[in-house]
């Protein structure tokens, strides 16, 4: 008999704890349809930073598994701590909240939407491994799609590396998206290039979350998409967003320096300055390529960590780069 193809068996498998905890049955035949469950974690004192991106694809009942660690001594995959993205994975058959993939990747659902126990074990005989406790500030933002959700987080642990046991204590962030995702295509989606930009304190609740699309031929001015202030642990979607790329390395484009400012919908204000302490560029899947960057950023005087992650259709990042 046949094996039944992912799709077909997540009815079963796919038992969700919440309508975002699981696997999402595809709403259409398209091959192309993905889901994806991102983690990324900030090592303040060390300037580390890890990215776990399973990257799942139902109707053709594979994933692919990739696991990033990089500082500020290199910024490629072969000069970075670790990197690794295994692809053509068969589509796991346990349900997303309590799951194993071949590469060593872990993930456990601990409380819906809230508490993560997440591990990783390289299986090639790297000395790296990784277990931490990932717990979210606020509760997960919703985009208005109903397909991408988004949340800022704390991280507790342990990250095994190259002999080192290293001791987290970081801040970290999540998303999830369920929808088709070409891999053919000039951009990000429909546009060029999107940066997706976050900062949280360690010390209290307070930080923001912005998705935003560039406004000029320069990359340089970027408006809101979607996005989160959170003050107190009180979180309000945005009205108004703006990210203004001060400074671009001039070899590689990776920014350097940025600016932003935004209004939420309960009437607050902030203004957010920061500057990039490490880089790494990756080729998350076929048509996108993202400069990731851990950012020092200052929110009206509350220092913040997170992310400044510059993502391109790598044409248009081909087109950009030969202009300059």
């Amino acid at each position: 008999m046949t094996e039944p193809s992912a799709a077909q068996r997540l009815p079963s498998i796919g038992a969700r704890l919440t309508v975002d905890d699981g696997f999402h049955v595809p709403t259409t035949l398209d091959y192309f349809w993905t889901e994806t469950n991102w983690f990324a974690m900030v090592i303040p004192d060390r300037l580390l930073t890890i990215q776990l991106y399973p990257f799942f694809q139902t109707n053709l009942d594979v994933c692919s598994a990739g696991v990033y660690i990089w500082d500020d001594t290199g910024d490629q995959w072969w000069n970075c701590r670790y990197a690794k993205n295994f692809w053509h994975l068969p589509f796991p058959r346990q349900p997303l909240h309590d799951l194993q993939l071949p590469n060593g990747l872990r993930y456990k659902t601990l409380e819906s939407l809230q508490k993560y126990a997440i591990g990783f074990d390289c299986p090639d005989g790297e000395d790296v491994h990784l277990d931490v406790i990932w717990e979210g500030i606020v509760p997960a933002n919703r985009a208005k799609s109903g397909n991408h959700m988004d949340q800022p987080g704390r991280i507790t642990g342990t990250l095994v590396l190259d002999g080192e046991t290293i001791e987290i204590n970081g801040v970290g962030f999540r998303d999830r998206t369920w929808s088709p995702r070409s891999q053919f295509g000039q951009g990000v989606g429909p546009f060029p290039s999107v940066g997706y930009t976050w900062g949280t304190s360690l010390n209290s609740d307070d930080g923001f979350f912005l998705l935003s699309t560039n406004d000029d031929d320069e990359f340089l001015e970027y408006s809101l998409i979607d996005g989160i202030l959170f003050r107190d642990g009180v979180s309000a979607k945005l009205t108004e967003a703006r990210r203004t790329i001060v400074e671009r390395d001039p070899k590689n484009a990776c920014p350097i320096a940025m600016r932003i400012d935004v209004v939420d919908e309960q009437g607050r204000t902030a203004h957010i300055e920061g500057m990039n302490v490490n880089r790494f560029v990756v080729n998350l899947y076929p048509s996108l390529l993202v400069w990731e960057c851990q950012t020092r950023w200052t929110m009206d005087g509350i220092d913040l960590i997170g992310e400044d992650e510059d993502n391109w259709g790598i044409h248009a990042f081909r087109r950009f780069i030969r202009s300059r």
